[in-house]
């Protein structure tokens, strides 16, 4: 083992505070106004930025859906209403929802496979 891997082997076990100051990788000898601890994104933030893309993402493939497809999709399953509120809502029949929320979910299901063949999306995780 070369004596910088040793060094560096050495150097990485030491504990850090998260109160001490980064330093910049292009300038290692320049400090940084930020702490250690206000670069670590914490879990709530995290879980934010999260939510914000997923939210982005729906809002995007509905977009993509008739209107009426789309609002009924939403409705029934973000708002959690039932279909006959959703029909009773926008003015449809029961089953003209229920068959609708059916061709939009076929519809968004093509979508996500076109967007990740594309390579616009990532794959699902399994």
């Amino acid at each position: 083992m070369s004596g910088h891997r040793l060094y560096l082997r050495l150097y990485n076990r030491a504990p850090l505070s998260l109160h001490a100051r980064g330093s910049s990788s292009h300038h290692p000898q320049s400090e940084s106004a930020m702490t250690l601890g206000d670069q670590l994104m914490d879990a709530h933030d995290q879980n934010l930025r999260v939510n914000e893309g997923e939210r982005i993402e729906r809002q995007h493939a509905l977009n993509q859906l008739a209107d009426k497809t789309g609002e009924m999709l939403e409705s029934v399953f973000l708002h959690h209403l039932s279909r006959q509120e959703v029909a009773k809502r926008i003015g449809l029949r029961p089953l003209t929802v229920s068959r609708g929320t059916t061709k939009g979910i076929d519809g968004l299901d093509g979508l996500t496979e076109l967007l990740q063949n594309s390579g616009k999306i990532l794959p699902e995780m399994s």
